[in-house]
């Protein structure tokens, strides 16, 4: 499962990577960028790919989704990071109840980056990332664009409470963000 797709880069990647017998879940709220990675996949002839246009979170509903006009790679549901922003309407839905309705599989590997959301997303997929088949989170943590009341800390203590022990934390772009890989380890 990927959250916040974007055009498509690591889905093209992950897809061609567990070939025809895999299947990769993309989500990607934003309909320029979801046109996009729909047209890459296109491009690549790849068929084993479902594109979801909702950003996944804690609740089901509506969020504002902010972007600069000529940037929508560092888009987030947390706020304006600057005067410039415009924002678009998105549909929100909480992962565990849409993984249920669509009838999707417990993934075994997920990858996060959502430009600050993360937390609200690892909530909102508590069933999800506790089922004994999921046994990777990949998650940038951007501790710059949490919300005020969530830390670092948080993110990556909700991520050991469904059972992920082996944690591997790396900066990444700088000191502002870093990258979490969260192993479930045998026994």
């Amino acid at each position: 499962m990927l959250f916040r797709s974007n055009i498509g880069f690591y889905a093209v990647l992950l897809a061609k990577a567990v070939g025809e017998k895999g299947q990769i879940i993309a989500f990607e709220p934003e309909r320029k960028s979801c046109t996009r990675l729909q047209g890459n996949l296109t491009l690549n002839g790849l068929t084993n790919v479902r594109i979801f246009q909702v950003a996944l979170g804690e609740y089901t509903g509506e969020g504002k989704l902010y972007f600069s006009a000529g940037d929508l790679v560092f888009s987030n549901l947390i706020g304006p990071r600057g005067t410039n922003m415009t924002h678009q309407v998105v549909k929100v839905v909480e992962g565990d109840r849409f993984r249920e309705a669509e009838n999707l599989p417990a993934p075994r590997v997920v990858k996060i980056d959502v430009e600050g959301y993360e937390y609200a997303v690892i909530r909102g997929l508590k069933h999800t990332l506790s089922d004994s088949s999921c046994e990777l989170i990949s998650c940038e943590v951007h501790p710059t664009l949490l919300p005020a009341e969530v830390n670092p800390e948080q993110v990556i203590s909700l991520i050991k409470s469904f059972g992920f022990n082996r944690i591997n934390v790396r900066r990444w772009r700088g000191v502002s963000e870093f990258h979490v890989l969260a192993h479930k380890a045998e026994k």
